[in-house]
């Protein structure tokens, strides 16, 4: 039986997963009347930070709390002027089904239940999370699923150069701050959570990035004892045209392969191996793994641009914000199915 026949015979799909986005502030003044006052580029700031979480569309946001940091008219002028629904309330009982309203939801000052949070968060929602209040480790239950906490504060105060390459700080020279709490990195090898922002060791400003690409599932073990693996390099956007290259590396030289992709992840036992994307699938043009040109071995590599594939149009499914779930399928002619399994990556595009 043909690859896409039998992808499109696997119906059994998991429920998709993705996670939002988080940025944490350690300082409530710098979003305030007077931090606008002393940083001029604070207007720009707020605004790389609604585009961080509705990129290219105008979000709606929910601000739960009173505190001036996010009450103060210059925010919400910022804001609204940018087209931008800004809701300021803490009249309804903070929930999942409130939060989900909204794109993202502004925090501090206000403790919520730090649970409820964590589900908004790792069902996609985005959050703004600023400390500097002296009593900001009611928040750390909800940081550790992120790899972060807020230790006591800092004593830093005053203007901030900011030189951070992140998009957040596009534009952003200067930062105010009065004594905030400093954000504690517990996971540095992990490429979801950064510090962008530092002084003499104290973090600043850092954020969690759940829709970076995501490595899942289990690779087949080939017949040459080699376990495939996929990888990335880039970053997935509908409109760049730099390259976001998806890569398979421990493959057989010499044998033909090929990326299917879908929507939704899945987990079932298939030809020896796992299939990890759920049908309805898409196929990628054939690849050939070359590698040494002698005996079998594990030389062997497969590369795609799918920003490339994303612009061409050949698939109008593949739109800003999509979920895209994906795996290489490989031929081996040892092994008792004759094919092979990477394990597969899980990516959102971007603009």
């Amino acid at each position: 039986m043909k690859l896409a026949s039998i992808l499109l015979a696997c119906a059994l799909a998991a429920p998709a997963f993705a996670e939002g986005r988080i940025v944490l502030v350690h300082d409530d003044w710098t979003t305030s009347n007077a931090g606008f006052a002393q940083a001029p580029t604070t207007a720009q700031f707020a605004l790389n930070v609604a585009d961080w979480f509705s990129p290219g569309v105008h979000g709606n946001f929910l601000v739960y709390s009173q505190s001036f940091a996010l009450v103060d008219t210059k925010l919400a002028q910022t804001m609204t002027g940018a087209g931008h629904t800004w809701t300021v309330s803490v009249a309804t009982p903070f929930s999942l089904a409130l939060a989900q309203q909204y794109d993202a939801v502004f925090l501090g000052g206000f403790p919520v239940n730090t649970a409820v949070l964590t589900q908004y968060v790792q069902g996609g929602g985005d959050v703004y999370l600023f400390g500097g209040t002296g009593s900001d480790s009611v928040w750390n239950p909800f940081l550790a699923n992120f790899g972060f906490k807020f230790d006591p504060l800092n004593n830093v105060s005053g203007l901030l150069s900011i030189t951070s390459p992140h998009p957040l700080f596009s534009g952003v020279t200067s930062l105010y701050q009065v004594n905030g709490s400093t954000i504690v990195d517990l996971e540095p090898a992990n490429g979801k959570n950064q510090l962008l922002v530092s002084q003499g060791g104290v973090g600043l400003f850092a954020v969690y990035d759940g829709t970076l690409p995501t490595i899942y599932c289990t690779a087949k073990t080939n017949s040459q004892g080699c376990v495939p693996a996929i990888g990335y390099s880039g970053s997935p956007s509908a409109t760049s045209l730099a390259h976001f290259d998806v890569n398979a590396v421990n493959v057989l030289n010499k044998k033909n392969g090929i990326l299917f992709y879908g929507h939704s992840p899945l987990g079932m036992a298939f030809q020896g191996g796992t299939l990890c994307v759920a049908s309805p699938t898409r196929l990628t043009p054939i690849q050939n793994a070359k590698g040494s040109p002698g005996a079998s071995d594990c030389s062997g590599a497969y590369s795609l641009d799918m920003n490339a594939w994303i612009r061409s149009g050949v698939d109008p499914q593949l739109f800003v914000g999509q979920h895209v779930y994906a795996q290489y399928w490989t031929r081996d002619p040892l092994s008792p199915s004759t094919t092979g399994l990477t394990d597969a990556i899980h990516f959102v595009i971007g603009a």
